[in-house]
């Protein structure tokens, strides 16, 4: 399968009150967009392109420190959105990048650092075996705010999606909401001229191709498949808050289900690179940082900090 994939991160993340790119908050030490960018490049993409925008110096310069110090393979190309004109107008950007490509292009925002490999997997799956031309993720919330609704008709067929800004009373109480990743065929690119300037904010929405697309018979869907946590992106102090304590959770899970002891869970700090070894048991207040390698084991007592370290077998770290 011909697969390229383009992350949408010209943003410039108001909402943080700060002057670092939203995408390059940190979530465990990692910037947001490079979680986003290394489950990118497990789809084995043929292409990466960057939407980048007023920071695009700084994002660049994250990225390449990144992909040297990982060795990583692909190539990444930018494009750059130099004026905030919306989603669809960043994908129109990239568009020049995606030339004598054909083939399935995933779209997904560079704010959304929990989605997995096996969701994208899923939608891309999805979207091969029904032969969509357009497919989107969706997901359900109870606090849909500043989410698009996923507008169906009685059959369930995808009809449109409608922003928080312009949905009526009763489309703001649709639970179902887009979570900005889209699988579509190249042929289905040139649609994006035909999105038009949302006047109440002065941009150019790429949820409206959906709707563009159906009203041309061109083969639409949305799949629910996606969980809230994972997918939900991050606009504001207080989602970066969330994002954090649901990977902390996430990677201490992985570990207890691979036989280590936690004695208090609420109390430790783990590095998504950290690994820690069978039989292990971890006291409160431990920080295990960057890429330390825990043995089998081992028992670390409370008030211990260990940073890019290997610990090996049946080690003692006493308090």
């Amino acid at each position: 399968m011909s697969l390229a994939c383009v992350v949408l991160a010209a943003g410039l993340g108001k909402r943080m009150y700060s002057s670092l790119p939203k995408v390059l908050h940190r979530i465990h030490d990692t910037p947001m967009l490079h979680y986003v960018l290394q489950t990118v490049h497990e789809l084995n993409p043929e292409k990466i392109i960057i939407v980048i925008g007023k920071h695009g110096k700084a994002l660049k310069e994250s990225v390449e420190s990144d992909m040297k110090s990982r060795r990583r393979k692909h190539r990444i190309a930018f494009a750059y959105q130099n004026t905030a004109k919306g989603t669809a107008h960043a994908l129109l950007k990239a568009s020049p990048g995606l030339k004598g490509f054909k083939g399935t292009v995933l779209v997904m925002n560079g704010d959304t650092p929990l989605i997995s490999l096996k969701t994208l997997k899923k939608i891309i799956s999805l979207h091969k075996q029904k032969k969509d031309i357009i497919s989107l993720l969706t997901f359900q919330t109870h606090e849909p705010q500043s989410y698009g609704r996923i507008i169906r008709d009685r059959g369930g067929h995808v009809l449109s999606i409608i922003e928080e800004r312009d949905a009526t009373a009763s489309q703001k109480k649709i639970k179902e909401v887009n979570s900005g990743v889209y699988v579509m065929e190249t042929e289905a690119l040139p649609l994006l001229k035909k999105i038009e300037m949302n006047k109440s904010k002065g941009e150019y929405y790429l949820t409206d191709i959906v709707s563009i697309a159906r009203k041309r018979g061109i083969k639409t869907n949305a799949y629910r498949s996606g969980s809230e946590e994972e997918c939900a992106g991050v606009n504001t102090r207080e989602d970066l808050e969330k994002a954090r304590r649901f990977m902390k959770e996430k990677i201490i899970n992985k570990w207890i289900q691979r036989g280590a002891n936690f004695i208090d869970t609420s109390s430790v700090f783990l590095s998504p690179e950290v690994t820690i070894g069978r039989g292990t048991t971890v006291y409160p207040n431990v920080h295990l940082e960057g890429n330390t390698k825990i043995g089998r084991q081992c028992t670390i007592y409370p008030n211990v900090r260990i940073l890019n370290s290997t610990i090996e077998y049946g080690a003692l770290i006493k308090d």
